[in-house]
């Protein structure tokens, strides 16, 4: 399958520093273009991210991709990782895969952790496994929640759920919602861990509160039951109709279930 953009490692969540340029005030923009104009690699990639992430009448993805194109041709490692975003998405350019994959890995050959990924998730794409499992293990290593997630998915499917933990452990203590879940998930079952619905129940409110819909669903089964909690029937009906509004069908069915207000 064609890696989306809720696969990849985003540009939001690969540059801390994107979210402060919507608050840019213009003076310093107009000292980011000077600083950009005369040559300085860092302004060119701040001025990247500026008009790919500032405030509405800022955003420019032509010009986003023009100063991104500049810094990375001269090795910025975010601004490679950039590019190869922009290549996956089209915006800026013509969506091309080759393309991405090929700034990506100049990234990730710098050592740019959610390039490594990325580069995992597209020669997994190309059917290049052993290089994707290379490059998953080295981002996992780094730090990425999605590549520990993955790391966690694969010694689960081995039942090794002890090693599945520690490397879901590692993603959810970074607040990845998916791995929060299934760390509940891992002790609901008592998949290596001892059974305790009560620390299930604790992951599942630090995923729920990302509006993780199996989280969401898993809690109203919970306090429906009153498994690790007491019963509430207007709490789980609160989160099942939540769940089912985000897609969960088995939810919209367990809500009709609740007795009537």
């Amino acid at each position: 399958a064609v890696p989306t953009a809720e696969d990849l490692s985003t540009p939001e969540a690969a540059a801390p520093s994107a979210p402060a340029v919507d608050t840019i005030s213009k003076r310093t923009l107009e000292q980011l273009q000077a600083e950009a104009d005369n040559g300085s690699t860092e302004a060119q990639y701040r001025l990247g991210l500026v008009y790919t992430y500032g405030l509405e009448d800022e955003r420019d993805a032509d010009a986003a991709r023009h100063w991104f194109e500049l810094a990375a041709n001269k090795g910025h490692a975010e601004a490679q990782f950039q590019m190869g975003y922009l290549y996956t998405q089209g915006l800026g350019v013509r969506q091309d895969y080759a393309a991405a994959k090929r700034w990506f890995e100049k990234s990730a050959n710098q050592g740019y952790a959610p390039a490594q990924y990325n580069m995992s998730l597209l020669c997994n794409r190309d059917q290049e496994s052993q290089t994707a499992q290379n490059w998953l293990e080295l981002a996992a290593k780094h730090g990425v929640p999605p590549a520990q997630y993955d790391m966690a998915a694969q010694y689960a499917q081995k039942q090794d759920y002890q090693t599945a933990r520690n490397w879901l452990e590692k993603a959810a203590n970074q607040g990845y919602a998916p791995a929060q879940y299934d760390m509940g998930a891992m002790y609901a079952r008592g998949q290596g861990v001892p059974q305790s619905f009560e620390t299930a129940i604790s992951w599942w409110e630090k995923a729920a509160a990302q509006n993780n819909t199996p989280a969401l669903f898993s809690l109203g089964v919970v306090y429906a039951q009153g498994l690790g909690v007491p019963q509430d029937i207007e709490t789980a009906r609160t989160l099942l109709e939540q769940a089912c509004a985000r897609g969960e069908r088995g939810a919209c069915a367990a809500a009709k279930e609740l007795p009537a207000r």
